[in-house]
């Protein structure tokens, strides 16, 4: 039987060890990131995502059922579960920023033939309007 009335006694030295696991882990979540490996999976954040509301509904349901300040332990707990579910799920779900604006679809196409000249037109065009003054008075 628990001490605290909660169906499950965290003993308080267990977050000592939990917390610091849990910066680790999500250093070793940039870490892996940053080197474009693991986690960058949509198929594990979306197994992970109904884990996050699970342990999230947990979290708070626990705080409720047992609002007092012996079952803190508990709840810490859960959390540090739901905070470990809930990054790991974000990372893995995090769309990989590589700086290219492709869209996915295969390499870029060849310019059409026409676009040398229109771009060149449409410089000159751009450059003769620059040079000529707007009048902006209010008149």
């Amino acid at each position: 039987m628990t001490t605290s009335g909660t169906p499950l006694d965290v003993p308080a030295w267990l977050h000592l060890a939990l917390w610091p696991a849990l910066a680790v882990w999500v250093g070793v979540l940039l870490w892996r990131r940053h080197r474009g490996t693991w986690p960058r999976s949509a198929r594990l954040g979306l197994v992970l995502a109904p884990f996050c509301v699970l342990t999230d509904a947990t979290a708070l349901w626990v705080s409720i059922a047992w609002p007092g300040p012996e079952s803190n332990s508990l709840v810490f707990a859960l959390l540090w579960l739901a905070m470990a579910v809930s990054l790991t799920a974000y990372m893995a779900l995090r769309a990989h920023d590589d700086g290219d604006d492709d869209d996915g679809w295969g390499d870029d196409e060849p310019e059409p033939p026409w676009w040398p000249e229109f771009d060149r037109q449409f410089r000159e065009y751009v450059s003769s309007r620059r040079s000529t003054p707007r009048d902006r008075s209010l008149v």
